[in-house]
Formats: structure tokens, sequence, C-alpha cells
């Protein structure tokens, strides 16, 4: 035996591009459920209801879940681990790509802007152009400023947990795990938090894809709902309860905020084991996931936009309207789908007209 094939053997493959995952529709499907999940929750979050009284009924109970933070930070998870799935294997840095997300970024933010204030509904003000044009740095849309700098970080990241052998890995990555937890445990708010949590999480999924490739079955995905659940029950009786800080050795422990953060114990393991159940459905090239899958950067951003949250959910849908409605459900489940399909179609077309302009340009 070489040492060419002992090393083979004992470490995950660094050279050669592996192609069985690229654009693995089962994960695309996962992708578009977290940002279903992100929508949902923003429905709730910027629809104008009233949560100041509480009351035990379907639809309290409703808006109650919907609003709960862990709903879109649990498909936050879902999507930088897909992320570290894919890029762990990555040997360079495309500087295309990144040069590409920073642009449709600047393209949104400056669009959006121009249509609010041709329409009316801003002033125009100088004072905004800076977060207009540079909406990375300025953290317009705190996920994107967050995955930009994991993307710019993650050939450095690949380069470590590629270097470790199985075991260091697993330890590396337990040890930032819990070294990380003990800390949101005991801060009620970290300015950083966000690009450490990707971290953590990229190098979780990293992990699994280099060294437990075998891992997974349908059966995590049960699983992983079931620990979203606990966790939303547990956060509420907690807050019921009094115990939004506690005392301890000393030390003030945040659990509350700890659970319903991306990092909180059943929030990481459940979007983890949802991740091992999606990867193992083996849903063959589905065309149609993969597209509306490519759009989802763009009804994020389009959606999430601060200029655009009252426009979408109060001025045009009246989603306080109907708080006490029988019909509050199915009407918010609608609009949801109304407003996710209107926003791959404005991504999906933007797309279109790039791809034209940069062929007509090679031309």
């Amino acid at each position: 035996m070489t040492m060419a094939t002992l090393i083979d053997q004992t470490r995950p493959d660094q050279t050669r591009p592996d192609q069985h995952y690229a654009r693995n529709s089962s994960l695309e499907l996962l992708r578009i459920i977290a940002m279903f999940m992100i929508l949902l929750h923003h429905c709730a979050k910027y629809g104008g209801f009233d949560f100041s009284q509480r009351y035990l009924c379907v639809n309290g109970l409703y808006l109650s879940f919907l609003n709960f933070p862990g709903l879109g930070l649990f498909a936050n998870n879902l999507f930088v681990l897909i992320s570290g799935f894919f890029l762990v294997k990555s040997t360079t840095f495309n500087i295309h790509r990144i040069f590409s997300l920073w642009v449709r970024v600047i393209f949104y933010s400056i669009t959006i802007f121009i249509v609010c204030v041709l329409s009316g509904r801003i002033n125009f003000q100088r004072s905004m152009l800076p977060k207009v044009m540079l909406p990375i740095t300025t953290r317009q849309w705190w996920f994107i400023s967050s995955y930009f700098i994991l993307y710019i970080l993650h050939p450095l990241l690949n380069k470590i947990l590629r270097s470790l052998s199985k075991e260091s890995c697993r330890d590396f990555v337990l040890l930032m795990l819990g070294m990380w937890s003990v800390i949101l445990l005991v801060n009620e708010s970290i300015n950083f938090d966000k690009v450490i949590n990707f971290i953590c999480l990229y190098c979780t999924a990293g992990y699994i894809r280099l060294w437990e490739d075998d891992w997974g079955s349908w059966k995590y995905i049960p699983a992983g709902i079931m620990m979203f659940v606990v966790n939303f029950l547990a956060v509420n009786l907690l807050k019921y309860a009094g115990f939004n800080a506690e005392a301890l050795g000393g030390k003030t422990i945040y659990p509350v905020v700890y659970l319903s953060g991306m990092m909180g114990a059943l929030n990481f393991l459940g979007a983890v084991c949802m991740l091992l159940g999606f990867r193992k459905l083996n849903i063959k090239q589905n065309i149609a996931i993969n597209i509306v899958a490519s759009a989802l950067m763009g009804v994020y951003m389009i959606h999430e936009s601060t200029l655009l949250r009252r426009l979408i959910w109060i001025d045009i849908f009246r989603m306080s309207s109907y708080q006490n409605s029988p019909y509050l459900i199915l009407y918010s489940l609608a609009v949801v789908v109304i407003v996710y399909v209107s926003c791959t179609l404005i991504e999906l077309t933007r797309q279109k007209i790039f791809r034209t302009l940069s062929r007509g340009r090679l031309a």
C-alpha cells in the first residue's frame, strides 16, 4: 500500500470535485421550506398584530407560534447548514460568486429605494445614500451581511477542517459549540454573535459532509420537528414562569434568550436533524424545485426590505385586521404564498434580464 493510498483512505478527498450533491433537489426543497417558515414569521412579526394581551385561543396560539423568534432562526440555521454542507468540499475561493452576490444586493437596495422615492413612500435624503449604496457593510439585511463574511472565511475554515483527522475534527467542532453555548447563555446580546453562529453551523455541517457521509434517514425529519416544538413550549413555559434571567453561581444567565437563539440546543439539534433527514430523501433532480430555490435570495431581500415591510404586511394585506377573524390562519397562509410567488417571479425575471445583458456584452 502506497502512502498516497493510505492518505486517500484516512482523509477526505481534497482534490477531486464532488458532483454527487450538485443541485441536490432534496436539500433545495428544504431551503424552500425554510424560506416559507421565514415568511410566516415575518408575517406575524411585521403584520401589526397586538401581542400585549396573551390569550388562549386558536388565533392567539397560532400568532404566538409564528411570532416565536426561534421559527425564523431555525430556518436560518437550515440555510447555513446547507451552505456548509456544500461549500466544505470547495477547494478555491470563487471571486465571481462573491462579486455576483455583491451586485445582486446593491441592485435590490438601489431599485427598492428608487421605487419607494418615486412612489412617494419615502422622501429622498442624502443621508440615506450610504446605507443604500453599501447595503452589506451597513447590514441592511443582517443575514446577507453575516453570510458574506462567512463566505470570505470559508476557504480558511475548509483548510482547517480538512487538515484534521476525523477525531480531531469532531473534537474541534464540539469544543467550539460548547464554548460558544456557554458564552451565549451568560450574555443577553453580543454584537458579533451571528457571524460566530454561522461559523459554528458551517463547521458542524462540514464535519458531517467530510466524515459522516452515511449519516441520515427520513426518520430524522419528525425528530427535528419535535425538537422545534419542544423548544417553543419550553421557551414559553420559562417566560410564564418568570425565568427570563436567573442568577446562578453569581452569574446571570438568560435561558429564554439562549433557547430562542440560533444556537439554542434544541434549535441547533433540530436543524441538524432536518439536514440529515432531507439529505437522504433522494429526490431526483427536479427542475421546478431547483428553479424556485435559485430565487430564494431575491425573495428574502424583497420582502425583508425595511422600506417594504409596512407596504406588504400592513398597507396591502392588512394582516392585523384579521387578528380575531376565524379566517386568520387561512388568510395568512394565502398571503404568504402570494408574497412568496410574487417575489420569486420578480427574482427570476431579474435573473433572466441579467443573463441576457451578460450574453449581449460578451457577444
